[in-house]
């Protein structure tokens, strides 16, 4: 296993400090554009049936994602250091290669309201292994 697997699989420190769960704008790893309040609601009747004609339209649907990646948005969560829609975009869009994808659900299952801590240091040491192997 490398080193950077063993670091998600320490119990001392790395992904078991919980205590800075606080948003932290400058960690983010979404682009944090994000259309809020008035605005969002005058601009729902125009984006909302283009968004529906979009779903409708031939296209690629998932995003490629590295193991690194997989695994620092899951990280990132533990730490508390990801933006305030991380692991939003992380559990919503799925990953191209069918292996992270497996990864992506899991944590999905395990990872909030209730996370599993364990399983999620699990799933990122799993998916760094993939970059590996």
């Amino acid at each position: 296993m490398s080193q950077k697997a063993d670091a998600f699989s320490e119990t001392s420190g790395g992904f078991t400090d919980l205590s800075a769960l606080a948003h932290n704008a400058d960690m983010q790893r979404t682009s944090g554009n994000a259309i809020t309040g008035w605005a969002a609601v005058l601009l729902l009747p125009i984006v909302l049936p283009i968004g529906l004609i979009a779903q409708l339209l031939p296209g690629k649907k998932t995003v490629d994602r590295t193991p690194e990646d997989v695994a620092g948005f899951i990280g990132d969560f533990l730490d508390g250091t990801g933006g305030a829609w991380d692991w939003d975009e992380f559990e919503c869009v799925p990953i191209t290669d069918p292996r992270l994808d497996a990864i992506r659900q899991k944590a999905v299952r395990v990872g909030p309201p209730n996370p599993n801590l364990e399983e999620l240091r699990r799933l990122a040491s799993e998916a760094l292994t993939l970059s590996n192997g």
